[in-house]
């Protein structure tokens, strides 16, 4: 404790005078302040390492020296970043916040040719990728652009870890100031189409995030869990929740129940930004508490509904509240969220309440829910380098959803326009559809979609995992829509699958769902009239 305590007061002496003023999104402000008050605190536990806030400070320290003398990146580049939940993946962010620069957020797990796609929409100064495939790749196709490589050795091509060694000596007596303002850029899922790319500011960001660190009552001796990946909206609000508290981020480079659950018991989590799907799954591999998960306090909940039933049963068994959110890319990340001590019954099917800054309100026709937020983005990047601020001539944004409010003001997502099935001219949500399988005993998800039919234009298929040990056939899966649903709501066939298939961000992908049951249907012949 002493040697914790001159290292504090060494820190602050020789930081004390002419601190600064970092603004309040820039990550370089709260390593800094770790770096005073906590030096030896974790700041990141990682799959391969763990760093603390002085080593984080460090860190960025030199990678701006790095990117400002060697790469000349200011407030008019334009930084590429492609990579997995690794320690230095915060730092890269802190020092184009520095920069000035804008940081765009690309999925490492994307094919070549989308690496390539991305580079041609943002035009960056600057790639840093995770693969060592994707170098040569790159430097076939823009000869021009700086690739730097992050976690992978490739000859020929600098490194970030090489950097922040090489610059350690010369940022440590370097004190960065910020050149402008930061604005990031992320990619939407892209479930249906070519993914969207959103300019938004990563102020917008921090204020959601301080939002959430209330709600939740997040402090510095907290650790957050972020198994979703940092290049998503959901991941990015995670980093803000946790870093202006000063807290402990933890997180796995690619998810794995098994892996998952060791990293919460060993890393003591308090806080979990996960899907419901990642709940799902760690319960069921955990039916025997083979894991130790009670340091859990708070699990939220984003991307899907879970259902009420597990949510029960989780809470239960680890002694943590089940906290749902709602938001967009478009909005950074939250529109609404759960009150903290909100019944369990409201908690698990609502998405809560507007959080400060954010104004909501229901289209009268169709029920779609519009919003607007002082977090809102500037807008989709379009191929020829202006933004369309994708608003209505209100400057309200429309959503894709459908929702209902509660006489206490609570929300409810009950289906995506886009997702409706029109089956003889009858509009099918298949959220209603989903949320009457989920207390089904034996299903563990489910998720609805139509296929096409030339009698009633669509017809709707549900796509059903079962839990481990049950083993209903499809005939008595259907059945139990009977008395549950309206008759036309009832599936025209169920189909079981051995898992959904999921996007990067953890959400079902639809689309390749959709596309898996046309083709059953079309070589089975399985169509169903009623």
């Amino acid at each position: 404790m002493s040697d914790s305590g001159s290292q504090r007061r060494a820190n602050s002496a020789e930081l004390a005078s002419g601190a600064p003023d970092y603004p309040d999104y820039a990550f370089i402000r709260y390593f800094r302040e770790g770096y005073i008050e906590q030096p030896f605190r974790q700041a990141f536990i990682g799959t391969e390492e763990a760093i603390t806030y002085a080593e984080a400070y460090l860190r960025t320290k030199a990678l701006v020296w790095y990117f400002e003398h060697e790469l000349s990146i200011g407030p008019d580049s334009v930084v590429a970043l492609a990579s997995e939940n690794v320690v230095d993946l915060p730092i890269i962010m802190a020092a184009a916040q520095v920069c000035g620069a804008m940081l765009v957020l690309c999925s490492p797990r994307a094919e070549l040719v989308e690496y390539e796609a991305y580079a041609r929409h943002v035009n960056p100064d600057v790639y840093i990728v995770f693969r060592p495939d994707a170098c040569d790749w790159l430097a076939d196709k823009f000869p021009d652009m700086k690739i730097v490589t992050l976690r992978c050795k490739h000859e020929g091509y600098p490194s970030i870890e090489g950097a922040i060694s090489d610059n350690r000596v010369a940022g440590m007596a370097y004190e960065p100031t910020m050149k402008g303002e930061a604005h990031i850029v992320l990619f939407s899922s892209g479930s249906t189409g070519k993914p969207k790319a959103i300019v938004n500011r990563f102020s917008s960001f921090h204020h959601n995030g301080c939002i959430i660190a209330e709600g939740y009552r997040v402090t510095r001796d907290d650790v957050l869990y972020l198994p979703v990946p940092f290049f998503h909206s959901y991941g990015m609000i995670g980093l803000y929740t946790a870093l202006p508290k000063g807290a402990t981020i933890a997180s796995i480079q690619k998810y794995h129940p098994e892996s998952s659950l060791t990293l919460i018991e060993t890393a003591r989590v308090t806080v979990y930004f996960g899907v419901p799907t990642m709940y799902l799954r760690e319960m069921r591999i955990n039916e025997d508490d083979e894991w130790d998960l009670s340091s859990l306090r708070i699990a939220k909940i984003a991307g899907a509904p879970c259902p009420e039933a597990a949510a029960a049963e989780y809470e239960r068994r680890y002694g943590c509240r089940m906290l749902p959110s709602y938001g967009m890319t478009e909005v950074a990340a939250t529109t609404t969220m759960a009150d903290y001590d909100a019944p369990l019954h409201v908690r698990a099917a609502s998405v809560g309440k507007p959080i400060d800054g954010v104004q909501v309100k229901l289209d009268p026709e169709t029920g779609e829910l519009l919003c607007k937020s002082v977090a809102i983005m500037d807008g989709f990047l379009l191929d020829d380098g202006t933004l369309d601020p994708g608003v209505d001539e209100d400057g309200w944004f429309h959503s894709g959803d459908v929702a209902a409010q509660d006489e206490d003001g609570n929300y409810y997502i009950t289906g995506r326009i886009k997702d409706i099935v029109i089956r003889g001219g009858v509009n099918i949500f298949p959220a209603e559809v989903e949320n009457v399988y989920q207390q089904h005993e034996g299903v563990a998800e489910s998720c609805m979609v139509g296929y096409p039919d030339p009698e009633l234009g669509e017809r709707t298929c549900l796509c059903v995992v079962e839990k481990e040990g049950h083993d209903e056939s499809v005939v008595a899966l259907r059945d139990y829509a009977k008395g549950r649903l309206e008759k036309c709501k009832i599936p025209d066939v169920v189909m079981k699958v051995d898992q959904l298939p999921r996007l990067t961000s953890g959400k079902t992908d639809k689309a390749a769902l959709r596309k898996y049951v046309e083709q059953s249907i079309a070589s089975s012949g399985r169509a169903r009239s009623r």
